[in-house]
């Protein structure tokens, strides 16, 4: 063979002999490099985030911590709240309120544990029997708390709960009270099935100002910001929205929805218009004026139980019967926040300033939400039974509420 050919032949016998070894042997490194994930851990508030073996992860919300984690590894994680703090839950790929997670590492994983403030409760006090609270308020100095049960009506001191004035005139369930803008008079209206009687107090004295009698049971009141009108929203055969002359009982105005009862009732800041939140799953706005209906909401689902209009009359929050919490523009009727409360929420009310919602909820929690945001500020989880009544204070650091073993709890935070 000359010589030429022989060296193109060893040279392509050498070729085709290491080129099969060389891709075997890539293959073969390729299958024993193992496949990493990354997880990355956050956390919201403070406290610590722990591994199995109680070495700490993570110990500051201002970091985050990545975790490589070989494809099928089982990675344990646990949340340890700081003093003052208690764990609410994990959020992003684990959501859970379980402080212990275990996930297996398939795939890129972020978590979040967020801890809140634990509220202290600075009293608490039995309305006057073991019966739901269905009303509970600050006075507008913040000085005193009406609550108002079956037939009995109490204001009492919030931070000792010394009785001050107890109304014992009212003949029937007087399930529904409120003090006037000025705290001068208090209302307070009930009912049952058959009817009953709206009444207006003298605050200071108990003195009976003025009366009204009503077919059905009221759902709920609502002073005027002028205190120159009652609002008086009608459930169970009574279905008819009320505007009362206060001093007189007289009547002002009716507004009536055909089979729909009025839950929840509120005025805008001049007291020109009224807003109402009714069983049909409206939130409707009337002219108190010209009796004309201003705007109807219909982004809820289910039977609207609360509603409050923050104090510049920009926002209104709702809660309806298996609904988020919504937040709605006043004028345009676009929802801007929606709050992940998944309970039935019997009670809600904006924080003087605007920037926060208090709510109620019958699995025995007082929430209070960040209304840009959604985000839960504070969670109240000591009630043994449904909250139905919760309200602010006017400086905004005490929450008061009221559950169905007749139970007032007052919080600071």
């Amino acid at each position: 063979m000359p010589e030429k050919k022989r060296i193109y032949l060893i040279l392509a016998l050498g070729f085709f002999l290491t080129f099969p070894l060389a891709a075997c042997d890539t293959d073969l490194i390729d299958g024993d490099d193992p496949v990493f994930y990354t997880l990355t851990v956050e956390m919201q508030g403070e406290g610590e985030i722990l591994d199995d073996k109680d070495n700490v992860v993570l110990e500051s919300e201002d970091e985050i911590e990545k975790i490589d984690g070989e494809k099928g590894a089982l990675i344990k994680l646990i949340a340890n709240p700081a003093e003052g703090y208690a764990f609410y839950k994990w959020t992003g790929d684990v959501e859970t309120e379980e402080k212990e997670i275990s996930f297996e590492m398939n795939q890129e994983k972020a978590v979040t544990a967020l801890f809140l403030t634990k509220p202290a409760s600075i009293d608490e006090f039995r309305h006057d029997n073991e019966e739901r609270v269905w009303s509970v308020e600050f006075s507008p100095e913040g000085e005193q708390i009406i609550s108002g049960g079956d037939d009995s009506i109490k204001i009492r001191d919030p931070l000792t709960g010394d009785v001050e004035l107890d109304f014992t005139e009212h003949e029937d369930k007087a399930n529904q009270v409120t003090f006037s803008s000025d705290g001068a008079w208090v209302a307070s209206a009930g009912g049952d099935l058959g009817g009953g009687k709206t009444k207006v107090w003298e605050t200071e004295s108990g003195d009976i100002v003025s009366e009204f009698e009503h077919d059905g049971a009221i759902n709920s009141i609502a002073f005027s910001p002028d205190d120159g009108m009652l609002a008086l929203g009608g459930g169970h055969n009574n279905e008819t929205l009320i505007i009362l002359n206060p001093d007189t009982g007289d009547i002002i105005e009716t507004f009536t929805e055909d089979e729909a009862q009025f839950n929840s009732v509120s005025f805008t800041s001049d007291s020109k218009k009224v807003i109402a939140g009714l069983d049909d799953e409206t939130v409707k706005i009337w002219d108190v004026q010209t009796g004309d209906l201003v705007t109807e909401f219909t982004g809820h689902s289910g039977e609207i139980h609360a509603l409050d209009i923050s104090s510049d009359d920009n926002l209104i929050v709702s809660s309806a019967l298996g609904d988020p919490i919504k937040v709605w523009e006043e004028d345009s009727g676009a929802v801007v926040t929606t709050f992940d409360e998944q309970g039935i929420v019997d009670s809600l009310t904006f924080s003087p300033d605007d920037s926060m919602v208090v709510s109620g909820s019958r699995d025995g929690t007082v929430k209070i939400w960040d209304v840009e945001t959604g985000d839960i500020i504070v969670n109240f989880d000591n009630h043994d039974s449904g909250v139905w009544a919760v309200d602010i204070s006017p400086e905004g650091n005490m929450a008061a509420s009221g559950d169905d073993d007749g139970v007032i709890k007052v919080w600071e935070w």
